[in-house]
């Protein structure tokens, strides 16, 4: 998180200096690490003003973030 921030991304907030550190740190410790990364962020991004079922996670939202996760895996093997 510190490295890359997905939610700054998700806003459009990231610049191509962002990315390259991301595919830094992925190139050092692996694709497990990514994987993990975004299952985590599902997991809290879920659990957000969480009471029956997740009242931030929409459908509308889940749509973005599977977009977004979408274009991560593109940045994986882009160059900034």
């Amino acid at each position: 998180h510190e490295a890359f921030n997905f939610a700054q991304m998700l806003q459009g907030e990231n610049v191509p200096a962002n990315v390259a550190q991301l595919q830094e740190l992925v190139s050092k410790q692996g694709e497990r690490a990514i994987r993990f990364y975004v299952l985590f962020l599902l997991g809290f991004m879920s659990g957000l003003e969480a009471g029956s079922g997740s009242r931030f996670l929409t459908a509308q939202r889940a749509e973005n973030v599977i977009e977004a996760i979408g274009m991560l895996q593109h940045l994986m093997d882009s160059t900034p």
